[in-house]
Parts: C-alpha cells; structure tokens; sequence
C-alpha cells in the first residue's frame, strides 16, 4: 500500500520549477499500479487495474495538450474526463481496502475512506460543473480547496 500512498502523492501535489510539474501525474498513476498490482487477491484492487492504466495515459495525454495550446474546451473536456476517472479509480481502491480488511481482521477504517470519497466526488463534479456554468475561476479554486481539505 506504501507505493500507492506514494503514487497519489505524486498525483495531488505539484511542485514546479520554471512552470513544470516535477511530480509528473504519470509516475502517481504508475505507482499506484504498481501497488495495486501487488494485492491481485482483492478483487476491488484488480478492478482499478485497469483505471490505473488509463489515468497514466490520460495524464500524459493532458501534459501533451497542456503543451500544444488546443484551447480552453479542449482542456475542460480532458480535465472532465480525468476526474470522473480519478473519483472511479478512488472508489475501487476504498472498496479494495474495505475488502482486504475483511480478508485480513486489520483495521482500516473503510468506512470513513468512502464517506471521504462521496465528500471529494461531490466537491470534485460541482467544482467541474462551476467551472464550466459560472466560468469563474474564484469559485472553482474555493470549491477544489474544500475538496482537497
């Protein structure tokens, strides 16, 4: 579980330099592969597999988008898609932990990750809708600030 730990840290904070990201989103998404990968028993972790994957090529996609100047739409669109990605990819890993702690008899607090994760998703998709309908960068910062608390 460290590396996945460890792939979301890469994931939810930026540290840049000259305006680019050295904790690149795709390394995170790697990681976090890389230790879901670790944990094939648990049905829930098999089922982000594959979410993982996709968020490593999405992010790469954004970097490349970011880069080539498509336009605002362009990356609205593609950030839309990352986080209804990302919310499914948190939700199969809470699951997973929920499953691995009734496999084990550890106790890790599952039931408190989801209420999290219903929380950020809430936040999260008001925060992209905001973003779109009110076109008011003050309110989606005050929204994805609160999710991120």
């Amino acid at each position: 579980m460290f590396k996945i730990f460890i792939g979301f840290l890469f994931v939810f904070f930026h540290f840049k330099i000259n305006g680019f990201d050295v904790l690149l989103n795709p390394v995170g998404y790697a990681l976090v592969f890389m230790g879901l990968c670790e944990f094939s028993g648990i049905k829930n972790f098999n089922r982000a597999n594959p979410l993982a994957i996709t968020m490593v090529l999405v992010s790469c996609a954004e970097i490349f988008i970011g880069m080539s100047g498509l336009g605002i739409a362009v990356n609205i669109v593609s950030g839309m898609i990352s986080v209804l990605i990302l919310l499914a990819l948190i939700y199969f890993i809470d699951k997973g932990i929920a499953e691995f702690e009734q496999k084990t008899g550890k106790q890790l607090n599952s039931d408190k990750l989801m209420s999290t994760w219903k929380f950020q998703a809430v936040l999260s998709i008001a925060s992209s809708i905001l973003l779109v309908v009110l076109n008011e960068i003050w309110v989606n910062i005050i929204v994805t600030v609160s999710a991120m608390v």
